[in-house]
């Protein structure tokens, strides 16, 4: 099997509308199928993905088999991962989220957030970020680029939102500054590229409090509002809407993020709340989607032992859904497909079980011409 990363998706613009995506639940990686759809892995555990911010409720867990089991009228290796026991599952149909005013902008490069330790070496492959203690107190960079704030723009709010990578509760003192330029460079491995970096003068001051669960991206992984020093970069004489930011994080003790190479998308993201800022999000007016939900039955039931209703957008369009009893036999794919559903900013699939757990493959969505 070839399961890749998809860099180009990963790129995708904040605020683009998605026009035909596939989300595979439990799988390994990105893939293409023979029609032309993109499949993204969710939970991202193959690298880099597209930032959709896909919201799952229910005790829900994931699964996956080898893709020789599995045959069908269908894509065979759709199938051969899933979701198991959720409730709702609400995909976005624009790229990151934007809500009430609020910008969001995530490391969009492997480059764009790095460390550099006190002899000047710099590590633009961590698959973590140590704030800021690794032995040695290091400099850490994190870049923003595509920064959609006007010219002097009136900043209310500004701060990074971290994601915890490891548990950790020691004394943390950091300081966050901003690099004086109208537009920063990405990160290079050469020495002393953060730390040689010109930065304004004024800093925010950050005592983190313990960061107490793996994969965490609350309050506790959040930065002060850096509103001041973020209205100083766009008030710069040459700032143009679209450039790029960097920030500077020193410091001592220890608190350690994901970073943009490690597994998932728990990479840093600015958010910004801005009154003159042009946001550029998803239309508000609903449009034909042509959705197909992907089944296949992983294990050994027989039909009647696993029954579920589905519903998209709260419209019931399966009663009593049994995979088995429409597959004829286990591990074998099918898709189940519903033209004409409206959605505006996601679809949100309700899955009520009967007998046993609900299960879901995958989701293609197709945009109706």
């Amino acid at each position: 099997d070839m399961w890749t990363l998809n860099h180009t998706a990963r790129l995708s613009k904040p605020g683009e509308r998605i026009e035909r995506i596939g989300i595979n639940f439990g799988s390994p990686g990105d893939r293409t199928d023979a029609r032309g759809t993109l499949w993204l892995d969710y939970p991202v555990i193959g690298g880099e993905s597209a930032e959709i911010d896909i919201n799952v409720t229910g005790n829900a867990r994931y699964f996956h088999q080898h893709t020789l089991k599995f045959s069908g009228p269908e894509t065979p290796w759709i199938g051969a991962s899933g979701i198991v026991n959720a409730e709702t599952i609400t995909i976005p149909l624009s790229i990151k989220s934007v809500d009430d005013g609020q910008l969001a902008f995530s490391v969009a490069h492997m480059s764009d957030d790095a460390e550099e330790q006190p002899n000047g070496d710099v590590n633009l492959t961590s698959s973590d970020l140590e704030l800021t203690n690794d032995k040695n107190e290091q400099t850490i960079g994190v870049r923003f680029e595509n920064v959609k704030l006007p010219h002097g723009a009136k900043i209310d709010k500004a701060y990074i939102q971290f994601t915890c990578d490891e548990k950790s509760d020691a004394e943390t003192k950091l300081s966050i500054a901003i690099q004086d330029t109208p537009n920063a460079k990405t990160f290079k491995s050469r020495p002393h590229d953060i730390t040689q970096r010109k930065l304004l003068a004024n800093t925010i001051d950050w005592k983190p409090s313990a960061w107490k669960k793996e994969g965490e991206a609350g309050e506790q992984q959040r930065t002060p509002d850096l509103s001041t020093i973020l209205q100083a970069a766009i008030n710069h004489t040459d700032w143009k809407e679209g450039n790029a930011i960097a920030f500077v994080i020193t410091g001592s003790g220890k608190r350690v993020a994901n970073s943009s190479k490690g597994a998932g998308q728990g990479a840093a993201k600015l958010i910004v709340e801005a009154a003159d800022s042009q946001t550029s999000t998803a239309t508000s007016n609903a449009r034909p989607y042509t959705v197909r939900l992907y089944f296949a039955e992983p294990d050994n039931l027989k039909s009647g032992e696993r029954l579920f209703d589905i519903k998209l957008n709260g419209k019931l369009v399966e009663k009593n859904f049994d995979v088995l009893k429409t597959t004829d036999q286990p591990r074998s794919t099918i898709a189940r497909e519903y033209k004409g559903v409206l959605i505006d900013d996601a679809l949100t699939i309700n899955l009520q079980g009967i007998q046993g757990e609900p299960i879901l493959s995958g989701v293609e969505i197709i945009r109706e011409q």
